[in-house]
């Protein structure tokens, strides 16, 4: 099984959203993200701008306002 985590912005520590993320769905403007233990959040203006499945990890970027 593979499992990945969920950054805000960088690949860094203090920048981890979600541990262990299982499934990530989107929705239009909402990103939705679910764990193994059932633990659910949802991110709204969010785009995910990486996906490494080698190292299963995502980073989610904020979309900038003016380009909206």
């Amino acid at each position: 099984m593979c499992l990945s985590n969920v950054y805000v912005d960088k690949k860094k520590q203090e920048n981890l959203l979600i541990q262990e993320a299982t499934r990530v769905s989107v929705n239009g403007e909402n990103i939705q993200i679910q764990t193994l233990i059932g633990e659910s959040k949802s991110m709204e203006g969010y785009y995910i701008s990486q996906v490494d499945l080698l190292d299963n990890y995502m980073i989610l970027e904020k979309k900038d306002k003016a380009n909206a």
